[in-house]
This record gives structure tokens, C-alpha cells and sequence, in this order.
């Protein structure tokens, strides 16, 4: 079903790509398909404001992050059409109505039940709906919320009902002490909210690189940063943060593009954390890197090479990512770099990555958990300190989904005798496309420390050799995780406290 959802979320953020048409449109659209379309997109408010809500209660219910996104791409993709059509966009009039729907969860064993109905109802909105427009850019896009309600976000929420309510037979397994389900820092402390100004272009006609950089900078610190939804702002490089504090900056679905290579390098990433900041938080963006080689890793240099453009890099103290979709990157989805401690990545989609999904040069108390990574050009999961004072402390990598990748879905390679490899986790994650292959590896002999490798699911078998490889890992768990074989699953070597 995640696959599913995947490819549905392409097919969203394709329509959500589409030109702009001259102001003439607006003429064609009918009082009846104007109110159609507020309907569809209040509808969609609805939905993605509910699930929030229930995902707030009950994080270990991975449907409903997932089908979060996936709405908040198509309220993008709605919007759209507002703007073809040079309509107001109507803002958010179902908050309270969300709580209400929200409320009726008493406990994970209906919060799915709750789900399937709300679904069900919007879809047969959508018919009515369809019934009354006259305009075929509005049809589309109201059948397309009705095909993914009883398509793939119904099929989301029946698999997990299903596997929630199914007894599990007893498997001994060795307990792992995971981080909790709540935040795992406090959020940014804010007093102050300002929007980007209309000034800036938000068609996607000019590079707004320099001018969405010096307003950021303009904001006091402890701002609640707004982006307006519909937008579509052209970068030529990276935005860039710098000892910044108490930020949060909402996209609320707007898109952040690139048109053209002007780099493959981090400067050319689409945000770019150049240390010294601390509690920031970005949500909710669109983010289109330029490789024309979505998902494929392709070494060398600008413009035809490259693998340093990413989506995020972070380097700074309690930074938090969510609700960001990230495709067409030439390097990592995520990479985090010497200064990164305390960060929460969750509830994101990488529809493409060039090279990693996250890869971890340093950080310590990192949590990646709840996210979608349909391709990856090497591998999904990836820890790589390319210096002696970089380490990995504390990471967790747990309740994600990956669909592909060109080398391995998760892999520690240290080349260097000076970092240190201590408390790594990667639990309850599930490969769609691909094999569990993992290789966790140090090319010195250092030891590495607390490693688990527990619960995890992989679909797809993999010929000729075992699927995960350890090395050089003093209190090793490897247990629980399910994996079709046409050869062995582990191959231990030099490693102690194994269970």
C-alpha cells in the first residue's frame, strides 16, 4: 500500500508542477465549479487536520503519518487550480471540525476504523461533487481525491487495522530501549509571526534566492515564518540559516524549485544549515532539487555530475523536519554534518534522492522515524564520518518505509580510526521494493558499539550473498526482522555480545 500511496503522490506533485495560464481562465470557471473546488480543498483540509490530530495522539500509528503527507501534497495540487484560475485561496475551515472527528478515537484499536470512514465519506462528497462541476480541470482533480480516498489511503489504513487487531505469536526478541514516541526536545519557542511578502515572486518566474534569504534574515528570532500555500518559488541556491534561534517556517505546501543546474554541490542544496542555530523547525515545504536523473546516483561535477545537492543539510542543535516532500536531489534527502545533535526528522516523503535517503557524516541523539523514501541513488540509511572528530551517538532509525535504492538499505562504513559509532538503532522499518541489505563495516578495525537491527521487513529476495553483513560491533542485536532468503541471512564476523 506505501507503494501505492508513492506513486499516487508522484502523480499529485506532477499536477501540482503544471503552468499557470494567462488571467483569461478565470471567465470559464462557474459559481458551480467554484464551489466545488472550495469543497474539494475543505475536504482535503479535513482530512490532513484530522489525521494530525489522531497522529499526535498515537504516533506509533504509521498510517496516518503517511497518509498525512499524501494530503498535504494534494491540497497542494487543489490549490493549484485556485491559482489557474486566479481565485482566492480559502483558508483552513475545518479545524474545529477536525478535533471533533478526532475526538471519537478512544484508542488505537478504532483509530483506523475512524479513518477508513472518514475516507469513505469523501469519497462519496467527491461524486456529488463531480456531479455538479462543469470544468474538466476540476473533474480531474475531484476525481483524483475520490481515487486515492478509496484507493490507496483506504488500503493504508485497512492494512494497519488488519495488522493491529491480528495476534503476534510470541518471538523472542532482546528488549531495545527506543527514544519515546513524544517529542524528543521541546519545540521552538515563538512570540512573534510575519508571512513572506508578496514582493518576493512566487510563479516561479525569477530566481528569489537572494531575496527569501535576506527576508529570513530580516525575521527577529522566536518567529513563526508563513509561507503562502500556493506558491512556487525558483532558487538558484541553497536558502541558507546561520546562527538563528526559535524559528519555525512553514511552507504550508508551497514549492521551493529548481529550473535549471546551477550546482550539484551543498551551497546549490535546497536548505542549507550553516551551523550555530538552535531550535528550528521547517515544515511542510515542496522541495524540487535540478538532477535530471531523479533517483540515480551519478558521481562528477557540475552540470552533468554531482552528489552534494540535498534536500536538507543540517549542522546545528534541536533542528526538526516535517511534512516535506523532496525529489530530484542529487545527493541526500537529509545529511547531517559535525554540529548536528538533537534532530527529529518524521512524518517526510524523499519521492528521489541521488545518492542517500539520510546520511549521517556526525550528529548525535538523532530520531528519523515515520518517513517515506520511494528511491535512493546508494542507500536509504547511511552513517559515513569522513573525518577523525566527526561520530554517530545515539541514532534511531525506526518505522520508515523504503521503496528502492542502488546499493543497500542501510550501511555504516568508517574509514577513519577516530570516529566513534555508539547506540545506533534501525527498528520496525519496512522495504517495499528491495531487500534488508545492510553492510555495517570498518575499514580500521575500530570497534563500534550498540548495534540493533531489530523488527525490520524487507519484500524482495537477494541472490548469492548474505543479506546482512557486522563487523567489528562489541553488543550486537539482531532479531526479529523478516526477510524472504535464497541464501543465508547474517554473516557475523568479529563481533561481540551478540544476541
Amino acid at each position: 500500500m506505501i507503494r501505492i500511496t508513492a506513486t499516487l503522490l508522484c502523480l499529485v506533485l506532477c499536477l501540482a508542477g503544471a503552468s499557470i495560464p494567462t488571467a483569461s481562465a478565470a471567465s470559464r470557471l462557474t459559481t458551480a465549479s467554484s464551489t466545488a473546488l472550495t469543497s474539494c480543498l475543505q475536504q482535503e483540509y479535513l482530512m490532513r487536520d484530522t489525521y494530525q490530530n489522531i497522529f499526535a495522539q498515537y504516533p506509533t500509528l504509521t498510517a496516518f503519518g503517511t497518509v498525512m503527507t499524501g494530503d498535504v501534497a494534494m491540497i497542494t495540487t487543489v490549490k493549484k487550480v485556485f491559482a489557474q484560475y486566479r481565485i482566492t485561496v480559502p483558508t483552513d475551515a475545518e479545524v474545529s471540525a477536525a478535533k471533533t472527528i478526532a475526538a471519537t478515537v478512544t484508542s488505537i484499536t478504532n483509530a483506523d476504523a475512524v479513518a477508513i470512514s472518514l475516507e469513505q465519506s469523501t469519497a462519496t462528497l467527491m461524486t456529488q461533487l463531480s456531479r455538479t462541476t462543469d470544468n474538466r480541470d476540476v473533474a480531474n482533480v475531484v476525481t483524483l481525491v475520490k481515487t486515492t480516498s478509496l484507493g490507496s489511503h483506504t488500503g493504508t489504513f485497512a492494512a494497519e487495522q488488519t495488522s493491529a487487531s491480528t495476534p503476534t505469536t510470541s518471538t523472542p526478541t532482546t528488549p531495545v530501549v527506543l527514544a519515546s514516541s513524544t517529542r524528543p526536545f521541546p519545540a521552538p519557542v515563538t512570540t512573534h509571526t510575519v508571512t513572506v511578502p508578496a514582493s518576493i515572486d512566487a510563479a516561479g518566474s525569477s530566481d528569489v534566492s537572494t531575496a527569501l534569504i535576506n527576508f529570513i534574515r530580516s525575521v527577529p528570532d522566536g518567529s513563526l515564518i508563513n509561507f503562502p500555500s500556493a506558491a512556487i518559488y525558483r532558487i538558484d541556491r541553497a536558502i541558507t540559516l546561520e546562527n538563528r534561534h526559535n524559528l519555525i517556517i512553514d511552507g504550508h505546501g508551497c514549492t521551493l524549485k529548481y529550473t535549471a543546474v546551477t550546482g550539484t554541490t551543498e551551497g546549490y542544496s535546497l536548505w542549507d544549515d550553516l551551523g550555530g542555530n538552535s531550535d528550528i523547525y521547517v515544515r511542510n515545504f515542496v522541495l524540487i532539487g535540478s538532477s535530471p536523473y531523479p533517483g540515480v546516483y551519478t558521481p562528477g561535477t557540475s552540470p552533468t555530475g554531482g552528489e552534494w545537492q540535498h534536500g536538507f543539510e543540517i549542522r546545528s542543535s534541536r533542528f526538526e523536519v516535517s511534512g516535506c516532500t523532496i525529489s530530484k536531489v542529487w545527493g541526500n534527502g537529509f545529511e547531517l554534518s559535525t554540529g548536528a545533535s538533537d534532530v527529529w526528522i518524521h512524518d517526510n516523503h524523499v519521492i528521489s534522492a541521488g545518492r542517500q535517503g539520510v546520511s549521517v557524516c556526525s550528529g548525535t541523539n538523532v530520531l528519523v522515524e515515520h518517513n517515506a523514501f520511494d528511491i535512493s541513488g546508494l542507500s536509504t540509511f547511511d552513517i559515513e564520518p569522513f573525518l577523525d572528530s566527526q561520530s554517530a551517538i545515539n541514532i534511531i532509525f525506526r518505522n520508515n518505509t523504503a521503496g528502492t535504492f542502488g546499493h543497500r538499505f542501510f550501511t555504516i562504513w568508517v574509514g577513519l580510526s577516530g570516529p566513534t559509532i555508539d547506540g545506533v538503532v534501525v527498528d520496525g522499518n519496512t522495504v517495499t521494493g528491495a531487500s534488508l541489505s545492510t553492510n555495517v563495516a570498518n575499514n580500521t578495525e575500530t570497534r563500534m558499539t550498540r548495534i540493533t537491527f531489530t523488527n525490520n521487513t524487507g519484500k524482495e529476495t537477494i541472490a548469492g550473498w548474505a543479506v546482512l553483513y557486522f563487523t567489528y560491533v562489541d553488543g550486537l542485536t539482531v532479531t526479529g526482522n523478516v526477510q524472504p532468503l535464497t541464501s543465508v541471512l547474517t554473516n557475523i564476523s568479529d563481533c561481540t555480545g551478540v544476541r
